[in-house]
């Protein structure tokens, strides 16, 4: 029979497959084919589940997910869920940190002239209206 904390780290892991859009491991990633907890197509997710209110980081645990995950070309994430303080946390690399604060920034720029470009092209669309004295269209 299952604890109570088996049960609640069973429910936090199918919620997290489903905010990842992955899917939970069975097993908890005992199997040779399938590790981690959480393989969803970015990252590969091992999850920690406490009902005290802090959990400490051990670095073996770090250097376990993190070499289920590289060798699937996936993004490790250790997820926490301290429940006597209602909290759920993720631990990253910090050079995958920069690189996601990185990609976000490159992402934000390419809006930004998107955008741009969105505003010249009605810009132009208005004055190419003025100069034939009536209204275009609309598309």
């Amino acid at each position: 029979m299952r604890s109570e904390g088996e049960k609640q780290s069973k429910k936090h892991e199918v919620r997290l497959a489903g905010v990842l859009g992955g899917r939970r491991v069975g097993g908890s990633g005992s199997s040779w084919a399938s590790k981690g907890d959480v393989n969803a197509p970015d990252v590969l997710v091992e999850h920690k589940w406490t009902s005290r209110s802090s959990f400490s980081v051990q670095p073996a645990t770090w250097r376990k997910i993190e070499s289920e995950a590289v060798m699937i070309s996936k993004t490790p994430l250790l997820a926490v869920r301290l429940d006597r303080a209602d909290l759920d946390l993720v631990v990253l690399h910090e050079d995958d940190y920069l690189t996601m604060r990185e990609e976000i920034a490159q992402l934000k720029r390419e809006l930004e002239v998107t955008q741009q470009e969105g505003i010249l092209a009605e810009m132009e669309n208005e004055a190419r209206c003025w100069q034939c004295g009536g209204l275009l269209p609309e598309p």
